[in-house]
C-alpha cells in the first residue's frame, strides 16, 4: 500500500507536467505518455484515477477562485483537457466508471 501511494504521487506529478496549462493545446501524445508510465509503473487504472479526480478538484476549485473571466476561462480549457485526456487514457466505458466528474 505504501508504495501504491509513492507511485500515485509519482503519477500525480507526471500528469500535471503531461498536461498543458490552460489554453495551450494537446499535443495528441498526451494519453499514451501517461498509459505508458502508468503501465511501465504497473499502478493500477483505480489508483491512477484518483490522480486524475484530485487534479479535477484541483481545477475547479482554482476556476472558482478566479476573479477574473480570463483566469476562469483558462482553468475551464484545463478542466476539459484532462477530462478528455482521462478518457482516451482509460478508455470511454471505463473512464466513466473510474472518473465521474
Amino acid at each position: 500500500r505504501e508504495l501504491e501511494a509513492e507511485l500515485q504521487g509519482l503519477y500525480a506529478e507526471y500528469l500535471g507536467q503531461v498536461l498543458p496549462p490552460g489554453d495551450e493545446p494537446l499535443t495528441g501524445g498526451e494519453a499514451a505518455r501517461l498509459r505508458a508510465f502508468l503501465d511501465a509503473v504497473g499502478l493500477s487504472d483505480e489508483a491512477a484515477a484518483e490522480c486524475h479526480l484530485d487534479l479535477g478538484q484541483q481545477t475547479s476549485r482554482s476556476r472558482m477562485e478566479q476573479g477574473d473571466r480570463e483566469g476562469s476561462i483558462s482553468e475551464l480549457r484545463a478542466f476539459q483537457k484532462l477530462v478528455y485526456v482521462s478518457e482516451q487514457v482509460f478508455g470511454a466505458k471505463k473512464s466513466a466508471f473510474l472518473t465521474p466528474w
